[in-house]
Parts: structure tokens; sequence; C-alpha cells
């Protein structure tokens, strides 16, 4: 998909120099369509709208649309509270705009829920969102769940990937996986 290819591109491909026209471009090429499809599915909409919500509110959210942004995150925090406040399609989305953005009342609010849930797939949402938290204290502490013997590490893990794997994060992921290369191996099933 698109997303997948301007993702990629976004996070290792373009210089912080440019990065704001990178993100005027977005903005000007998607952000319209995805205000226009909106968060919340419209009685009747094609499957094919239903398909194409999440990946084009995730492009948006990557040219930093400050309306989509903010709607998302108003979205995933409602989810937070009641897991029918939206359709399983776009809680990931929703949840990486609020990570985006977030604060400590966010985050403390994911990690909350993160301990708490029993769904597997609630959890991994969850832990996608934690990596993407570009504060250095709130990354701090997400990398350090990572560690945390009270979590399962084959889903924790996760969190680590998407912070290693993010502009914003992946130096100081880095430096948090050197400096606790140990406890990570000692963590990890054989």
């Amino acid at each position: 998909s698109l997303q997948e290819i301007l993702e990629p591109m976004s996070n290792h491909l373009v210089p912080e120099a440019v990065r704001p026209r990178f993100e005027a471009f977005v903005r000007d090429a998607f952000a319209g369509r995805a205000r226009a499809i909106g968060w919340v599915p419209a009685p009747g909409e094609s499957e094919e709208v239903e398909i194409l919500r999440p990946t084009l509110l995730r492009i948006a959210l990557m040219g930093k649309d400050p309306e989509i942004t903010r709607e998302g995150a108003a979205i995933a925090k409602r989810w937070l509270d009641d897991r029918g406040a939206t359709t399983a399609g776009i809680v990931q989305t929703a949840l990486v705009a609020a990570a985006l953005e977030g604060d400590s009342a966010v985050f403390d609010r994911m990690v909350a829920e993160l301990r708490k849930s029993t769904d597997r797939r609630d959890r991994t949402r969850i832990y996608t969102a934690l990596g993407l938290f570009s504060d250095t204290e709130l990354e701090r502490r997400a990398l350090a769940l990572t560690l945390d013997p009270t979590l399962d590490s084959r889903e924790s893990i996760v969190l680590f990937r998407t912070a290693i794997g993010y502009r914003l994060t992946r130096d100081r992921a880095w430096d948090f996986f050197k400096q606790n290369f140990d406890a990570f191996v000692a963590r990890l099933p054989r």
C-alpha cells in the first residue's frame, strides 16, 4: 500500500532539513481525502472506503494534519474507556494519533489499560502506540516496559520494534538496547 511506501520513506529517507516540505506534500495530497472519509463510518459506505480509511488516516498523520490527529486522539481515549467506542479497523490508527501528540496522562492511561487488558490484540495495539511516544521521559518509561518482568516479553518486544523503527525514537531505543542487551537476552525464549 502507499502507507507501506511512505512510512519507511518518512522514517529513513527524508532528511530533517526537508521534512516540513515532505509533511506539507503529504497533507496537500492526502489530508483532504482523509478528512472527507473521516474517522467514523458513514451509513451505507462501501467496503472499499472502510478498507481505505485506516491507511488514509495513517498517511495523513505522517503529514501532521492537526485536525486528523486531534480527532484520532479523542477516539483513542474513548476506546481506552470503552472497546465498543469505535470500529476495530481504526483502533490502531487512533492509538497512533494519541501517541504522536500524547502527554503523560495519555501514556499512563495506555499503560493502565495494557496491564489490565486480557485481549492480546488490544495489548499489541497499545504496545505499538507506546513505542511512538517521542517525549524523552515517556520514551524512557515505555522502553523500560520491555524489561518489566510482569509483562510478557514476547508481546512487549512489539514496543521496542516500533520505537527502533520510528525516526524520533530510534536513537534512544538503540541506546537503550545496547545498555540493556543482557537483560533483553535473558527475557527472550531460548
